[in-house]
């Protein structure tokens, strides 16, 4: 079954593979999902949840069935896995300003209840002053996802670089059209122009402290959470979740969590964020001169 993958969204994390997905989703050449695929990670892939999360791909017929999760990029043993089973599988990956997708994520952590609700820059300083993740291991995908160039290299190494296209969030944002064109051309697809409704941005980022606490107690009542946080998955209930679906909803609507300021870094935790990335920033635009358009901020 993996055997017929023909195609992956591996990442990176909050840098619009949501969008991505939603546009192959509606390709009538296509058959792809539209939630994540988590069976290549642990503890899904000991328990052999192929079955169950990849069963569409038996009725693809002459579409390209393809899968998104973020969490690939950075996880060297799952992609490995992948590789093992499907090593034909072609790979999207998207990259973002390290220090944009860093803040997009933090809220992403917050408003999924992994990490506490707390001032971004009180939680930088402590991030790299003192114990923050000793006490929330779920925060370290926040610096280790945003290490492209060592992630992208262990990738290159097992695939190839023939079989990686790798985009930029800022091309896609300014140039949805051409996007689309590239990775149909990439997969073998026929072009497709996308039906536009509205904003094309799925799953947008929310910047608001208010709609984090608000959607705390959701996400307690909706999921249960393992490994420090790191894993969720939602509970049996129907009435918790249903609770919880509403107090999410709820969340969203309120004007007081509608406050969405995206420039929430003060001077200190932007400089120790480029401080740390700036190296495989450097080591990146060295490889790929034309994918890194936010290098001139880490020099």
């Amino acid at each position: 079954m993996t055997e017929d993958l023909d195609f992956a969204v591996i990442g990176v994390q909050k840098s619009a593979t949501t969008s991505v997905q939603h546009f192959l989703h509606s390709h009538p050449g296509v058959m792809m999902p539209m939630g994540e695929v988590a069976c290549f990670e642990s503890p899904d892939y000991e328990h052999g949840r192929f079955e169950s999360q990849l069963s569409f791909v038996r009725s693809k017929g002459d579409c390209l069935a393809g899968i998104k999760r973020p969490d690939l990029f950075p996880n060297t043993l799952a992609m490995r896995r992948l590789h093992r089973h499907a090593p034909q599988t072609k790979l999207l990956v998207i990259l973002r300003n390290p220090i944009d997708r860093f803040v997009s994520a933090y809220f992403h952590l917050m408003n999924s209840g992994k990490i506490p609700v707390r001032n971004i820059n009180r939680a930088v300083c402590s991030m790299f002053n003192d114990d923050y993740f000793l006490r929330h291991p779920a925060g370290l995908s926040l610096l280790h996802y945003g290490l492209y160039s060592d992630h992208l290299e262990t990738i290159e190494r097992l695939w190839g670089q023939e079989r990686i296209l790798a985009l930029s969030h800022q091309r896609i944002a300014q140039q949805p059209s051409v996007v689309h064109e590239l990775i149909c051309e990439f997969l073998g697809l026929e072009p497709f122009e996308m039906e536009q409704t509205g904003s094309s941005w799925k799953n947008r980022g929310s910047y608001s402290y208010a709609r984090a606490l608000f959607l705390r107690p959701s996400n307690l009542l909706k999921y249960r959470f393992h490994s420090g946080r790191v894993r969720k998955e939602i509970r049996p209930g129907i009435v918790p979740r249903y609770v919880g679906g509403a107090l999410s909803r709820l969340a969203r609507q309120l004007p007081a969590t509608s406050v969405n300021p995206k420039t929430v870094l003060d001077r200190s935790s932007r400089a120790a964020l480029v401080e740390y990335f700036r190296a495989d920033v450097t080591c990146l635009a060295e490889r790929r001169p034309g994918l890194v358009e936010w290098a001139e901020e880490f020099e």
